[in-house]
Parts: C-alpha cells; structure tokens; sequence
C-alpha cells in the first residue's frame, strides 16, 4: 500500500495505491485524536464508496473525504484531513485485532499547514 504524496500540503489530494484483492477494513490513525473509521461493515458511511471495495487499486482522500468517528458512544462524521500531522492507514482483515493476528497492510502521511 502506498500514500502519495508522502508529505501533502494545504488542500492536497492524497492517493492510495494498494495490490488487489485486499483487505476489506480500513481505519485511521493520529497521534492524540480519536481512530477514523473509514470503512468496516458495522459503519453506514463507507469510504471511499465503492460495490466492489476489495478489488478497488486506487482511491484519493481529499478535503471534502468524510469518515466515522465514536465520542462518547456516539458516532458522527468528520473530515478525514483536519489538520496538520501525521496520517497513519490501515488497511486489514480485522482492524479491531491486534496487527500481529491479521493480514493488513498500511501507509502513512504527513499533512504540512504550509
């Protein structure tokens, strides 16, 4: 799975490759915010969109991409780029397991304010 660019500025689009068939879960990670669920079956807004997810070889977050969020029970939907930071993705079998239990792959990228 690769994230281009590596290091993306302002209002950039971020594309991910990845070998198919994959995984079918993928999450989001930053440091000190909470987890982005992006696409699991227990979530009504999968991204990115698509009938065919696992057999999907290309798609682009952008500033407009939404993904799920849980604060005190309660989900709701957040821009997936909301700030300047590392941007760490996974894309597993089973992202509610531990990495070292399930296929995944994964990438990371920075979102620079400049």
């Amino acid at each position: 799975m690769q994230c281009t660019p590596s290091v993306a500025k302002g209002e950039a689009t971020v594309r991910i490759n990845v070998v198919t068939p994959h995984p079918k879960e993928l999450i989001l990670h930053r440091p000190g915010k909470p987890t982005v669920w992006l696409r699991t079956d227990d979530i009504e807004h999968k991204f990115p969109e698509s009938e065919d997810f696992s057999n999907l070889d290309t798609f682009e977050i952008t500033s407009l991409s939404r993904g799920t969020v849980y604060e005190n029970g309660q989900s709701k939907l957040v821009p997936i780029l909301d700030g300047p930071g590392l941007y760490h993705l996974i894309l597993a079998e089973n992202v509610e397991t531990e990495l070292d239990n399930t296929f995944y792959h994964e990438c990371e990228f920075t979102l620079d304010s400049r």
